[in-house]
């Protein structure tokens, strides 16, 4: 497991609209996740634009972090809306889908089963 003041969620918090949260539940500054994690972006980058629900992947990013990123609509209807749980370090699938269930559990069962396939796309966070 990682260190529990590491480990944060993006996406939405029972309304329209997405933020970066610590363990805290307090928000985060986006700008300065994205600068440690080494991308361009968190939002929207690493799962299909209109996946299914609960649809994404799992991501080493270059600075090596780990984002687990899936399809969410359960709060924002509009297309292309994700959840993303980040931090620091290299784990697997299950890692992460275990960290997220243990830290944000509400969040993980909001969103439905996860489901996951290899990602293809810039780990960089350059768009899918």
């Amino acid at each position: 497991m990682t260190d529990t003041t590491r480990f944060y969620f993006f996406g939405t918090n029972g309304r329209p609209g997405h933020n970066l949260y610590s363990l805290t539940g307090r928000e985060y500054s986006y700008d300065a996740l994205k600068a440690e994690m080494g991308v361009n972006s968190i939002d929207g980058c690493y799962t299909n634009s209109y996946g299914a629900q609960g649809h994404g992947h799992c991501v080493h990013t270059p600075n090596g972090w780990t984002v687990l990123a899936v399809c969410d609509y359960s709060d924002d209807r509009r297309g292309g809306c994700k959840a993303a749980f980040m931090t620091p370090g290299l784990h697997t699938a299950e890692e992460m889908i275990a960290m997220a269930t243990q830290y944000f559990p509400r969040k993980v069962q909001r969103i439905g089963p996860i489901t996951l396939t290899p990602y293809t796309g810039d780990p960089a966070g350059r768009g899918y």
